[in-house]
């Protein structure tokens, strides 16, 4: 299919787009030692083949062979349980958080919800997965930051999933001085406030969404506020 693209990665990466019947052609390969791989949205990425290239070298009949994989899909809703257009839902395995699904980039790793806010993660190993989605605020909310939700757990092969996206919460307060004054505008000059979850090993309440780092700045009366933050230990 002309779908599916292949790579070859040596000194310089060469990739190019099969036909209707899968054929394709790789032209200007430095020579050397180079790696010949493939990708195709929804299926296994085959194993990558070692080859030895030398000049002038005209190779043919090699075949990379997909595998079918498994799948994960669902839906993405608001809090109120309307659906989720234009989500971006992503995965992340137990072992290796943020890793890279079939060594495919990072821009393959996440998909859109449609307009009934589903979404099909394809191609995957056995094994279970942690699904992340993520969305903008909606227009009639106060925008706080991206709204987020996680499920965990989730095996390869599911159906049915549903994640509900959590409205970001905020931080505010006010400072002072240490006889509990409030600072003079002048003072308030070029100071800012962050918030950043403690390490994972010590919090009592961990973060679904990883380590976070918000920073507000502060007001001339003193006051701060910090948005985008969501359930943990800061």
């Amino acid at each position: 299919t002309n779908d599916t693209r292949f790579w070859m990665g040596g000194g310089r990466a060469q990739s190019a787009e099969s036909d209707e019947e899968g054929r394709f052609e790789l032209r200007g390969i430095s020579e050397g030692e180079v790696r010949l791989s493939g990708s195709f949205d929804g299926l296994k990425n085959p194993e990558p083949l070692e080859l030895e290239v030398g000049a002038n070298d005209v190779r043919d009949g090699y075949e990379l062979v997909f595998g079918d994989g498994l799948a994960i899909r669902g839906a993405v809703f608001w809090s109120d349980g309307a659906p989720v257009s234009g989500a971006r839902v992503g995965l992340e395995t137990e072992d290796r958080p943020q890793t890279q699904r079939w060594r495919r980039s990072a821009n393959q790793l996440w998909v859109t919800t449609d307009e009934a806010g589903a979404f099909a993660l394809t191609g995957l190993e056995p094994g279970t997965y942690r699904v992340r989605a993520n969305q903008d605020s909606p227009e009639e909310a106060e925008p706080l930051g991206r709204w987020r939700g996680v499920k965990e757990d989730v095996t390869a092969g599911t159906s049915g999933v549903e994640i509900k996206l959590e409205e970001p919460s905020i931080v505010s307060g006010r400072l002072l001085k240490t006889d509990g004054t409030p600072l003079k505008a002048e003072e308030t000059e070029g100071i800012s406030v962050t918030l950043s979850t403690v390490s994972e090993s010590e919090a009592s309440v961990k973060s679904l969404h990883g380590s976070l780092y918000r920073r507000g700045d502060v007001e001339e009366d003193g006051t701060f506020r910090i948005t985008g933050i969501y359930p943990a230990e800061y």
